[in-house]
């Protein structure tokens, strides 16, 4: 999709937007989804005030995700579109631009919408409930697509810069265990059936999916693409009304988990409709107990790697939703200068918090210095943002991401991925990521995961024959020179390949997804055994055996440069502006401070930034250079400073 005018603005440093749900339908949903919760309905309806509106702006925002449609039918719903066009005038008055937030596949079983045949089903007939008072609807069907297409009208009516699709997926969602997606994934509805036996000369949608199966991919593969339609269609009648409208949607923890396979988004085809691509995840920068890093940067580097030029954003959360704490002033900071380590903007989440069991946002006053630093931050990013965004990724090193052969065998293949970047983290090695229609420019050593992809090994001939170096993970490739971690498997199947065993396992998980959405006694014991956490926790942030990570840094070499010798994990990214000066950006996982070394090639004069912090940058000149880092570091060197 051509760029259109005004989308420079998506970059990091002039993009800077907050996730703030708000207003009388949040209010009303939250109560209707999480089973009548305490909600702090004064910090929800200042979301939608001018005082709000001034205090997104105070802490530097410039863009805010304000709620505009929950699924509930019309005649309910209509106090909430009058709440947000009241919304919007009063963050244009500040100067902050509006995403609209739309429901896309489930609406609210009330009213009007109670005799509606637009609902997607099960394999068993039975309508997929999305939480507790909400049902999945079905993307071909006609009448829906009508309806959203409806709040897309009105929502650009109502005055909004933008339109954020939430959850556009094909009928349910679930998890991908051991190439078995598990719980009710897809809809079976008439309207479905029908549209994909008129795409596939009378084929029924597979009752076992399982990944190894060509039925099982075909119909995945269509399921991708009729959520892509969707949004194309709905995009079309925004753009029709408002060529500059922003679009964006929900691309759900893509990379730390299957959601090509558990909710049918395909990363490329979704950039194609979009942008600006923004991806919800639980990655918020963390040490585990195991001291693995949970590291938002693998994330971000490898869906940059799939969409070339398009910008995208994350937004980070801990837990979830209904179970999320406010995080620290630090942690926040510590998530923003990650993404800005990865030329990426960041959406903050400004809403869904819990405080002692009661819903709560970003807006109340005892979180004035979390609020006091994403100001600091956003402040820091706007001043430097024309050397920030303008840059491109120049290490030697870079790591390959399989994600045409992940989404099929994502148990063997995701967790050596993501092992080999835990190592580069924990050990001070650069951070690059790289896929098959990206820029290698400037890679010399290759690191290439297990995994089949079409016109790969011809790629790779071409890389070694102009003098790259390849070190293959976990299978052995034509051209590596090295591999390692050969019949090392991080996580294993756990269900056996017997079909009527997967048709059993597989109606046991759809009736527990059907007790946990609709029953309070089931949601309370999930969320006392933290099970939704354990849902969205990915268990690929994974530190390989010391032996396993040594076998690595050999073949790579242990007088790699630059790297960063510390006693913690710190991520390390290296970058080139126009005229030649190299950024390296360095970002603390630890809690505490770390006196750092960073080793580089040659004697060089740098300039070094602390982001969140307005003052002037520190010069310092060396071969070895020895830093304290409580946050983040950027180390700028000017090309005329590098000495040759």
């Amino acid at each position: 999709m051509p760029k259109r005018s005004g989308m420079d603005s998506l970059n990091l440093g002039q993009f800077r937007p907050i996730y703030l749900w708000g207003g009388p339908g949040t209010r009303r949903m939250l109560r209707i989804k999480f089973m009548n919760a305490p909600v702090d309905d004064k910090i929800y309806d200042l979301a939608h005030s001018i005082d709000g509106a001034e205090m997104v702006a105070q802490m530097g925002f410039n863009w805010a995700f304000l709620a505009f449609n929950w699924g509930f039918p019309p005649e309910i719903e209509e106090q909430d579109w009058e709440s947000f066009r009241s919304a919007v005038i009063h963050y244009h008055k500040v100067g902050v631009k509006i995403f609209g937030y739309i429901q896309s596949s489930n609406c609210v079983y009330q009213g009007s919408y109670l005799e509606k045949d637009w609902y997607a089903l099960d394999p068993y007939g039975r309508k997929i409930p999305y939480f507790r008072g909400r049902y999945y609807t079905s993307l071909s069907n006609a009448t829906w697509l009508a309806e959203v297409r409806e709040r897309v009208r009105k929502i650009i009516e109502a005055g909004a810069d933008g339109i954020f699709f939430d959850n556009a997926w094909v009928g349910g969602t679930g998890i991908d265990v051991a190439e078995m997606p598990l719980g009710p994934i897809g809809a079976y509805d008439e309207h479905s059936r029908r549209a994909y036996s008129n795409a596939f000369n009378g084929a029924e949608i597979p009752l076992v999916l399982d990944t190894r199966d060509p039925a099982t991919r075909q119909y995945l593969r269509w399921r991708a693409d009729i959520a892509v339609a969707a949004i194309r269609d709905w995009s079309q009648t925004a753009r029709d009304l408002n060529p500059s409208v922003v679009i964006t949607a929900n691309s759900y923890d893509v990379i730390a988990s299957n959601s090509y396979v558990a909710m049918g988004v395909d990363i490329e085809n979704m950039a194609s409709v979009q942008d600006v691509m923004v991806v919800p995840n639980f990655a918020l920068p963390r040490l585990q107990e195991d001291n693995s890093v949970v590291a938002n940067a693998i994330t971000i580097g490898a869906v940059q790697s799939r969409v070339g030029n398009k910008p995208v954003a994350t937004l980070p959360q801990r837990d979830g939703v209904g179970v999320e704490r406010m995080a620290t002033a630090k942690q926040l900071s510590r998530a923003m200068a990650e993404s800005a380590a990865l030329n990426a903007p960041m959406v903050v989440n400004g809403t869904g918090y819990l405080h002692r069991n009661e819903f709560t946002s970003l807006l109340h006053s005892r979180y004035e210095p979390q609020r006091r630093v994403m100001g600091a931050m956003n402040h820091w990013l706007e001043e430097h943002h024309a050397w920030l965004s303008e840059r491109v990724p120049i290490s030697p090193l870079a790591i390959y991401h399989p994600y045409e052969a992940v989404r099929w065998d994502w148990i063997k293949i995701a967790p050596i991925f993501f092992a080999a970047c835990e190592t580069l983290i924990q050990n001070g090695y650069p951070l690059r990521i790289v896929s098959d229609d990206d820029d290698w420019s400037g890679v010399q050593i290759l690191l290439v995961p297990r995994g089949q992809v079409d016109g790969l090994d011809q790629r790779l001939t071409q890389f070694v024959e102009q003098g790259g170096r390849v070190i293959a993970l976990g299978q052995s490739r034509p051209v590596a020179t090295k591999t390692i971690w050969e019949g090392w498997r991080p996580l294993r199947h756990r269900i056996p390949h017997i079909r009527q065993l997967r048709i059993r396992v597989n109606q046991g998980a759809m009736i527990c997804w059907r007790a946990y959405h609709r029953h309070r006694l089931s949601r309370w014991l999930a969320v006392r055994l933290k099970l939704q956490e354990a849902m969205n926790h990915s268990p690929l942030y994974i530190v390989p055996p010391p032996a396993l990570q040594s076998a690595l840094l050999d073949a790579i070499g242990r007088n790699f440069y630059p790297r960063v010798e510390s006693d913690g994990p710190i991520l390390l990214t290296l970058w080139a502006e126009k005229d030649g000066t190299r950024q390296l950006h360095l970002v603390n996982y630890q809690d505490t401070p770390q006196r750092v070394t960073i080793h580089l090639d040659e004697l060089t004069g740098t300039w070094v930034y602390t982001p969140g912090v307005s003052e002037p940058p520190n010069k310092v000149v060396g071969s070895s250079i020895m830093l304290g880092v409580d946050v983040a570091k950027v180390l700028r060197s000017p090309h005329e400073e590098i000495e040759q």
